[in-house]
């Protein structure tokens, strides 16, 4: 028969106590969060709603697309966390896909989504854009594809003969006249998805700090809402 001593009971109870202190604590910390999210989100350009994931920000009021670059001082973007870390739907609408393209930026130029949509050829097939801003290699892209078993019919690659070419292991992205190493492979699935969070949060911060007064209401201009298709 084994003794629980008053000391023994008292270091119970303290570790529960604690324990519910924690659980506490953290259950008001979510709230805040989710409370100060959505009052950025109401009072930001595109109004309150549910999107992809938490703190999405839409792109034009739709919550299909999602805004992926973005940043006043220092260019952002959502698309490496997003694919790498899988947050939200965009690589299970890549598995789903027929024919995916892919490869840097200009690509999504290059394609016309209206287009497309109009073409009777395309009626039953489900096309995706997968290239991704500033990045010139494909190591990144294939990473993606290997980590998350995306194998689509048809693969459409821009695959240049630049100096940084698709088949080279290059894992940078170029913004302008700066590179920088793609620090989203670094990240566990759960940072992954709090950066995106975080960052759009920012970015939402970023939009009200654009706000003017015109007359009595307060319009938005937003020369840092740059967006490209998610």
């Amino acid at each position: 028969m084994s003794t629980v001593t008053g000391a023994g009971l008292k270091a119970t109870s303290g570790t529960l106590a604690a324990g519910r202190y924690l659980a506490v604590v953290g259950v008001c910390g979510l709230a805040l969060l989710f409370i100060f999210s959505a009052s950025l989100s109401l009072l930001s350009h595109d109004g309150w709603m549910f999107g992809d994931y938490f703190s999405q920000i839409p792109r034009d009021g739709n919550a299909e697309w999602y805004r992926n670059f973005g940043g006043r001082s220092v260019p952002q973007i959502q698309d490496q966390d997003i694919f790498y870390s899988n947050v939200g739907s965009s690589v299970a609408a890549a598995k789903s896909a027929d024919i995916i393209f892919l490869g840097p930026s200009f690509v999504s130029y290059a394609l016309d989504r209206r287009t497309l949509e109009a073409a009777p050829q395309f009626d039953q097939l489900k096309i995706y854009n997968m290239a991704f801003v500033g990045l010139r290699g494909g190591e990144f892209s294939r990473r993606v594809i290997n980590r998350w078993k995306i194998h689509p019919p048809l693969w459409v690659i821009n695959a240049d003969d630049q100096f940084v070419h698709f088949f080279s292991n290059d894992l940078n992205v170029t913004l302008g006249p700066q590179k920088m190493p793609i620090v989203a492979v670094e990240r566990s699935r759960l940072r992954g998805y709090l950066t995106v969070v975080g960052r759009n949060l920012h970015w939402r911060i970023e939009d009200l700090s654009c706000c003017r007064f015109d007359g009595h209401p307060v319009k938005l201009i937003r020369p840092c809402a740059r967006t490209q298709p998610g």
